[in-house]
């Protein structure tokens, strides 16, 4: 290499690849000893530093298996190029997980965030181009009137289910900020969020029905029950409901907001109360106000009469 030549013994052609590798990545050929990542020391490490203990933890961690179930533990990350992101994307994400745009772009930059943290180490030499997939904002589902009077009817004798309904529709929280919700969070007729995906504290007044629900219950938290227990129950309520099988409790939080903008609040207003951190988020729902658009456009007519 450049003019010198070098003579060392391997065990394996494994270890005399890896060693072409640390050399290749230094341009010279050093002794000193030079640790390149694999994907799991890389996907450790990242984690403890940028994860752990964050909101983001347990998407992070699925994530993460999912790359290792793919790659190995022990792949190299300089032998993860595009080429291998491409047949990752194609036979893993597509054809056996069914994954969507969306869910395979945020397992992507899971990736890429473990590999930039690896270059920023020194344990990585290049970056492969990380493709994105486009994603569909799709129909979103949210309930008619009717559909939630339906609902509740069948969740009459279910208190917990019950109230959990009303509240999620009427607020607009997600369901990770629904089970956190505490008592102190409860002041001056608003329900108050301080944790949430975009680190944006936000206050939503309580409609009646609400406020006579959180002012019956005492619990702290208000609603002392998993994830799991919710979702379950939502499962036999789609067995059982005809036209409903596509409801699930994140329906809810939709609902809310569709709710809003057919009513005609303002889709900047729609944004602060659902926590969205862009305004392109809470675009989805401006379809929505229809008549609020021929208003305005009837408005701009009569001025140019």
């Amino acid at each position: 290499m450049k003019g010198k030549r070098f003579r060392k013994s391997f065990k394996s052609s494994t270890e005399a690849e890896l060693w072409e590798k640390k050399i290749l990545y230094l341009g010279v050929a050093s002794e000193k000893e030079v640790h390149m990542w694999n994907l799991r020391e890389a996907s450790d490490r990242c984690f403890k530093v940028e994860w752990a203990g964050k909101r983001s933890e347990k998407t992070n961690i699925i994530n993460i298996q999912a790359l290792l179930e793919y790659f190995g533990e022990k792949t190299l990350l300089e032998d993860i190029t595009t080429e291998k992101l491409d047949y990752f994307i194609l036979d893993y994400c597509r054809d056996i997980k069914g994954n969507t745009g969306a869910t395979i772009n945020r397992k992507i930059a899971c990736l890429s965030k473990i590999m930039r943290f690896a270059l920023s180490r020194d344990k990585l030499s290049k970056l492969p181009k990380f493709p994105r997939q486009k994603e569909s904002n799709g129909r979103i589902r949210y309930l008619s009137h009717e559909e939630e009077h339906e609902i509740t009817k069948y969740f009459s004798n279910n208190t917990d289910i019950l109230d959990f309904i009303i509240v999620a529709m009427d607020t607009g929280l997600r369901v990770s900020e629904l089970l956190r919700l505490t008592q102190r969070d409860i002041t001056n007729g608003m329900v108050t969020v301080w944790e949430n995906k975009a680190d944006l504290p936000r206050s939503i007044p309580m409609t009646d029905r609400v406020r006579k629900i959180l002012n019956r219950r005492s619990c702290n938290p208000v609603f002392p029950f998993k994830s799991t227990y919710i979702r379950g129950f939502f499962g036999h309520m789609r067995n059982d409901l005809i036209g409903l099988s596509d409801v699930t409790p994140h329906v809810l939080r939709h609902t809310f907001a569709s709710r809003l903008a057919q009513l005609g609040i303002p889709i900047i207003n729609i944004q602060e109360l659902m926590g969205h951190k862009t305004i392109q988020m809470t675009m989805r729902y401006s379809h929505l106000s229809p008549k609020n658009r021929e208003i305005d456009i009837s408005l701009l007519s009569e001025s140019v009469a």
